[in-house]
Parts: C-alpha cells; structure tokens; sequence
C-alpha cells in the first residue's frame, strides 16, 4: 500500500508541477527541480511492481477494461491529449510523433495501472 500510494502521489504531484511551471515559466523550477517528483515516481513504481501479488477481496479491480463505456472516456482524454501535445510539440521537432503518441497511450496506461491495484 505505501510504494502504490508513494507512486500515484509522486505522478500526480509531478504532473501539476510540471503544469503549473509551462503556465508561468520559473514558477516552480526557481525553487527545486521537479523531476525529484518523476525519479520518486520511477522508483515507487518499481517497487510497487515487483511486491508479491496478493489478491484484493474487498473491491474487484482485477476486471478488464472491455466494454465501450468505460472506454470511451479514456479514448477522448487520449484524443484530447495527443491533440494538446501535437499542437504544444513543435519545440521536440522531429520527435514530435512520438510525443504525440505516447500521450495518446498515458490515459490507457493510468487506468490500467489503477485498475489492477
């Protein structure tokens, strides 16, 4: 529970400091670096990964994603996502294909990360 928790709260907290320093440059990265949040992310999510897995009986998270409702959502954050990092991408230049993409794939990643426990 501690490395499952260390991990969504350092993702979290990396992606709004992260936004919070693209909509006012300097705002955060005057202070600290807030790829501190992203190592302690990597790292609390190899640890969460490689704990013996044990079963949850309280909730049922071990369904699959497979009906359209529940997938739908996800494909439109995805969409709006690679829209975001097309339009916002020039700066990667040639790289900004596969930005596009991978910011297509990170809703489906999140979802699948929180839904298997």
């Amino acid at each position: 529970m501690i490395t499952r928790t260390a991990y969504i709260v350092s993702a979290v907290s990396y992606v709004i400091f992260l936004a919070l320093d693209w909509l006012r440059p300097g705002f955060v990265s005057n202070f600290f670096s807030p790829h501190i949040f992203l190592l302690a992310a990597i790292i609390s999510g190899i640890l969460w990964a490689r704990r013996p897995h044990t079963p949850n009986t309280i909730t049922n998270f071990h369904t699959p994603i497979h009906n359209f409702q529940s997938l739908f959502p996800i494909f439109l954050l995805g969409l709006l996502l690679a829209i975001f990092a097309w339009t916002e991408g020039r700066p990667f230049g040639d790289l900004r294909v596969l930005v596009t993409l991978v910011a297509f794939v990170v809703p489906f990643l999140v979802v699948s990360s929180l839904k298997h426990d």
